[in-house]
């Protein structure tokens, strides 16, 4: 039977969806524009986003995922349907593979799956994050030996441990992309007492953001409200700012891999020193991460090539070992 396979990764900033011998075919913010009276559709992706803080009462405009997991079922299926819906065309059955966090219930995991029953899959399937993201980066994840993988998203940081087709040791962290974003607007208003959006202070962490001081200052001019008049101004923000506003957050990061690594065992310690850390997700792009890694935990790090695509891509790439993942219990 001739199938159409898709690896999906429902992102609480953006929704890969790799299909497979394809690669990544949509690569979009997971937000929805829909009018609240008749339901309807107005917008979805970076045209939606553009629409936040734009648009009247009667348009809702929202992520659809909050966290790694869904916040809205109903809007999350129109979401997906309509990203699915100029590659979904032609013969054969269609079937997905989705990511979710190590940390999802049955209930979240149940709703993913029934999301992708309501967009027309056929079979369905899930796989934790840390995996699809070592699959997708080119890692043998069935080798008996074992490898860290730091996914850092926007919504969450999980920092997992992979041997033999198995996540063996998990912990989450809220510090992610989005967080990063709220210390920014607070450093922000607290030094310069100005409020700014989150597009802006995403445009600062993008451009001005490092985790290490690189040796040179960066500037950026942005606007914003100057608080006690209420007017707008023009502020210059250098990437000291953002490094000092980021720094609680990406201390936190470095503890929560210590802090996994002093919880598992010397064989699977002695593997990763040997393997290194692979991190990924779209806030491990910022310069300066395998240097701090390295510095602080003392263990070699490397950035997948594929940092944003690797879990979609994971996803897709599960079809290829798919009776080996369901043996090692790797896919639901």
């Amino acid at each position: 039977m001739a199938y159409k396979d898709f690896g999906v990764d429902l992102g609480s900033e953006n929704t890969f969806i790799c299909k497979k011998n394809k690669g990544i075919i949509v690569n979009e913010p997971s937000v929805i524009a829909v009018d609240s009276v008749s339901d309807r559709v107005i917008a979805i992706g970076r045209e939606a986003k553009q629409m936040i803080g734009r648009v009247p009462s009667t348009i809702d405009v929202e992520y659809t995922i909050q966290e790694g997991v869904i916040s809205s079922f109903e809007r999350t299926g129109l979401l997906l349907r309509e990203f699915l819906k100029p590659h979904d065309s032609g013969f054969g059955k269609t079937r997905m593979v989705l990511s979710i966090p190590c940390r999802s219930t049955a209930v979240e995991r149940k709703a993913v799956e029934d999301v992708a029953h309501t967009c027309g899959a056929k079979e369905t399937y899930v796989i934790e994050e840390p995996l699809a993201a070592a699959l997708g980066s080119g890692i043998d994840i069935f080798a008996p030996n074992g490898r860290m993988v730091v996914d850092m998203g926007a919504g969450t940081t999980e920092i997992a441990v992979v041997s033999l087709g198995s996540v063996v040791s998990y912990h989450y962290i809220p510090a992610a992309g989005k967080m990063l974003n709220t210390s920014i607007i607070n450093h922000i208003r607290r030094v310069h007492n100005v409020l700014i959006g989150e597009p802006t202070a995403e445009a600062l962490k993008i451009k001005l953001g490092t985790v290490e001081d690189i040796g040179s200052t960066e500037f950026m001019m942005v606007s914003g409200r100057e608080l006690s008049k209420g007017l707008p101004v023009n502020i210059e923000v250098t990437s000291e700012h953002i490094r000092d506003a980021i720094y609680p957050s990406v201390q936190s990061i470095v503890e929560g891999i210590s802090y996994t690594l002093e919880h598992i065992d010397p064989e699977l310690s002695s593997d990763i020193i040997s393997n290194g850390i692979l991190i990924t997700g779209g806030t491990a792009m910022m310069p300066g991460w395998t240097s701090l890694i390295e510095t602080a935990i003392g263990v070699k790090a490397e950035l997948s090539t594929i940092p944003l695509e690797c879990v979609a891509a994971g996803c897709a790439n599960s079809f290829d070992v798919l009776d080996e993942l369901k043996r090692h219990n790797a896919i639901i």
